[in-house]
């Protein structure tokens, strides 16, 4: 089973950061049939890579608060209001996956709040070092099998 972790950000946009530096500490452990893209943002043809997995995982930072210290949400396959060839939601790329390939992949997103998105600014603020801290934690247990997601009693803490 391929798990496929598509980590989105800008690593000179401080927080902005925060899905690639995740997407790196999983590189690091060497998990057998985890498959990384990293880029600033998502787009329609990221749709491909998608088909390919059996699991996705959309890493990313977000300003949503309500995520502290990080959030997993499920992705329901949606075509979205409209596609732009430059950005797309998680939502709107496994639906194309499933449009264009009948690829159906479990997805999810994994969200690390942060709180400084200024351009140039290549560190995180504190906050964003701690929720990465947390997200990484929790995220790798998730990878390793240690949490299911599926499971009722599953809660970020």
């Amino acid at each position: 089973m391929e798990t496929l972790l598509i980590a989105l950000g800008n690593p000179g946009r401080g927080d902005d950061g925060l899905g690639p530096a995740l997407a790196e500490r999983v590189r690091a452990l060497d998990l057998p049939d985890v498959r990384i893209v990293v880029d600033y943002q998502l787009g329609i043809e990221h749709a491909a890579d998608v088909a390919s997995a059996d699991i996705v995982y959309f890493l990313d930072a977000t300003v949503d608060p309500e995520a502290s210290p990080y959030r997993i949400e499920r992705v329901r396959a949606q075509p979205g209001p409209q596609f732009s060839s430059h950005a797309a939601t998680p939502s709107q790329v496994v639906f194309l996956a499933n449009e264009l390939y009948g690829a159906c992949p479990w997805a999810w997103t994994v969200e690390i709040p942060g709180a400084c998105f200024d351009p140039f600014v290549e560190e995180f603020s504190d906050q964003a070092r701690k929720h990465l801290e947390a997200a990484t934690r929790g995220f790798t247990r998730v990878l390793q099998g240690e949490i299911s997601l599926s499971s009722p009693s599953f809660r970020v803490v």
